[in-house]
Formats: C-alpha cells, structure tokens, sequence
C-alpha cells in the first residue's frame, strides 16, 4: 500500500469517527433536553442505561477524534513539507536546466507544433524570450519551413535522433545552424506527446569544418599545380637547348632567327607562368623586382593578342614607371584582362 493511499484511509477514519462523534454528541443533547423537560425519566433504569451507553460512547469517541485529528495534522504537515521539497527541487532544477550553455526544449509533433517549454539559453541563442518562442508556431523559426515537417516525421518514425542539422532565422533575421538529439515521448495509446530535445549551435563548428575542406582541396591543387609546373619547366628546358641549337644553324639577321627570337620570347612567358605555379603550390612569397609597369602591360597585351584581328593601341605618359612588384603575376593579370575583354569584342 502507498503513502498515498495510506493517507486516504487516515482520512476516511477521521470521517467516520467525526460523523460518529456528531451522532453520540446529538443524542446525549437530546437526552439532556428529554431530562430537562422530563425530570421523572431520571428514575427509569432503562433511561440511566441508555444514557450511559451514549456518554460512554461519546467519550470513547471524542478520544479517538482527538487522536486522528493529531494524525491528521501530521499527515498534512508531512504533504505540505513534501508539496515543498518538490516546489524547491523544482526550482532547482529549473534554475539548473536554464543556466546550463546548452538547449533544452519539449515540442509538440506535426508542421504546427510549437514550444511546451524552452530553457534559457535556448531562447537567448535565437534572440528571443521564453515567452515569445513558446507562443509562435516552430515552423516559423526554420529558414525553409518545409523542413519542418520533414523533421517531425523523422522523429515520429525513429523515435529518437542524433545530431540531426536544422537552419534556424534569428530574430535578427541571421542564420543559425542547430544540431538536435532527442527522442518522443508518447501517451498509452502510443500517439506521440511532444518531443524532448537537446539543441546546440554548430554554425562556427561548420565554418570551420567547412573551411578545413576548402584547404584540403587547396592543398590537393597545390600539390598538383606544382607537378604539373615540373613537368612543364622540364619540357621548355629541352626547348631552350633546341632553340639555341637552331639559334646556331641560321644567319643572325636572318627571318629564321627572329622567328627563333620570337619563339624564345614565348618560351620565357610561359617559364615564368610555371614559376607562378612553383610558387601558389609552394604557398610561398612571390618574387618580386622593379618592374617598368608600361612595358610589362604593353609586353603582356601584344602577347596575347598574337595572331587575332585585334589592333593594340596603348597610351602611356612619357616617363617609365617602376613598381616593386612580381612580373609573372602582373602579366597573368593583364593577359585575364585581355583575352577576357577578346572574348566579349564581336566577331
């Protein structure tokens, strides 16, 4: 038997014994009256029995009233002190639960669900009161609401999830990206209740994850930008050695040796692109010198321009300008500039 029921039938017995005193106090009043009016029926022995056995009674009765009466206090003084220790606890609790740096919510099921109860930290991680979350539909916090539909449904069927990503608009109207592990909790019929929800802010731990990505791949085209600029710088040095070879075979002024010049000068455009290469692979500091800025544009134009339609015309002030400056990566610059601005010019 429980405490609970224990109580009950304290209670029960302090009723019946109450009714019993109220029934034997009545009927030695109504003795008493019957004597006042009646002084001869003191006499009858019948009388003198039947009034003793109503005092006696009457007296029996008061005491075990008396004593469940005390019972009685004690069983409420105990409730009381239970109903607040369980008041206190659950300020405790309550203060623990809002003060703790991580989210706690229960949500009721479906697309229209909403807050039952939120904690704290949960509310001040979107910008908003307890007050306010628990009044507005959950959907209205998701960055697409459909999502939350999907999120109920997953819950419904699993029953528990873990770390599962939703998007969330602050208050602010910026974006929050939250991680949820809980579970559902459900009645005797097996309907779902609400759902209990651990809820933390993984937006920064995304960034990051998300930066380590695009670094890994930097680092994959790194590695095989400078793979590829070795294998070139290879190629155009077996270039080098046939151009001065053939630079021997033919006469100075001739048509063959400027072509050779030409070729040589190409040649030197693209060793210096695979330098830029070496040195994005590298991560390493450009190579920087002074540099006449008017020469190296002109220089890069014409080179690209080679062999198109294009006519170059250039307007520079008198006086070179020198720039401390990587040479490679001005002309990778104006070549993008220039082939870009070929592209878009009409046949």
């Amino acid at each position: 038997m429980t405490d609970m029921d224990n109580s009950r039938s304290d209670i029960n017995r302090f009723t019946a014994a109450a009714v019993m005193f109220f029934i034997l106090a009545g009927a030695v009043f109504a003795v008493a009256v019957f004597t006042f009016l009646n002084p001869a029926a003191v006499q009858n022995r019948f009388f003198i029995l039947g009034t003793f056995v109503c005092l006696s009674g009457l007296i029996i009765s008061t005491i075990i009233l008396l004593l469940l009466v005390r019972q009685v206090r004690t069983i409420f003084s105990e409730r009381q002190l239970a109903v607040r220790a369980l008041s206190e606890n659950r300020q405790k609790y309550q203060t623990m639960v809002d003060n703790i740096q991580i989210g706690f919510a229960r949500a009721t099921p479906g697309a229209t669900g909403s807050y039952v109860e939120v904690n704290t930290f949960f509310a001040r991680m979107l910008g908003y009161t307890k007050e306010e979350l628990i009044r507005m539909p959950i959907a209205e916090l998701y960055e697409d609401r459909k999502k939350r539909k999907e999120f109920s449904d997953l819950l419904c069927s699993q029953d528990t999830i873990k770390d599962v990503e939703v998007t969330f608009c602050r208050k602010d109207g910026s974006l929050i990206t939250l991680s949820a592990t809980g579970m559902t909790v459900r009645d005797d019929k097996g309907d779902v209740r609400w759902f209990d929800l651990i809820i933390q802010d993984v937006t920064g731990k995304k960034f990051k994850h998300e930066e380590a990505l695009k670094n890994e791949k930097l680092t994959s085209i790194g590695v095989l930008a400078g793979g590829i600029a070795h294998d070139f710088n290879n190629i155009l040095t077996g270039l080098y050695g046939n151009m001065a070879l053939a630079k021997l075979e033919v006469e100075p002024e001739s048509e063959a040796a400027t072509l050779i010049e030409e070729a040589e000068v190409s040649m030197a455009k693209a060793t210096e692109l695979t330098q830029q290469l070496l040195v994005f692979a590298k991560g390493g500091d450009p190579a920087k010198e002074q540099v006449d800025i008017f020469r190296t544009v002109r220089d890069a134009a014409r080179f690209n321009l080679a062999g198109s339609n294009i006519r170059l015309e250039t307007v520079f002030v008198d006086q070179p300008v020198t720039v401390h400056a990587d040479p490679a990566q001005i002309t990778q610059v104006v070549a993008s500039l220039v082939v870009n601005a070929w592209h878009a010019m009409l046949e």
